[in-house]
């Protein structure tokens, strides 16, 4: 059984920003969603395992991931340790919403 939440908004401009929470046995992102995401060397083997292994939270728009964080819950507090943002350059023509968006999903 996969353990996937999904919220889903759409922008004025008609962008679909769906918001994922996978569990630790979906792995939705790519190889290469996640050489983008974490570009050059910040995509060390510690942070690959945790982000193949952790729980996480995935922002798709119009089915391309533009976001993704791991997170833990450690003595009741939720702990945070990997996040990014990539949001292509076509969708950001209305300056910083979208990547609000993303952030507060």
């Amino acid at each position: 059984m996969s353990s996937v939440s999904r919220a889903s908004s759409v922008a004025p401009d008609g962008a679909a920003l769906d918001v994922l929470v996978e569990g630790p046995e979906v792995m939705a992102l790519t190889d290469a969603d996640l050489r983008r995401l974490f570009p050059d060397s910040t995509l060390t083997g510690v942070r690959l395992d945790r982000l193949r292994h952790w729980p996480r939270v995935v922002a798709r728009l119009d089915h391309g991931a533009v976001g993704m964080a791991t997170y833990t819950q450690v003595d009741g507090e939720t702990r945070i340790p990997d996040f990014a943002l990539d949001i292509p350059s076509e969708k950001r023509v209305d300056g910083p919403g979208l990547e609000r968006r993303v952030l507060y999903a």
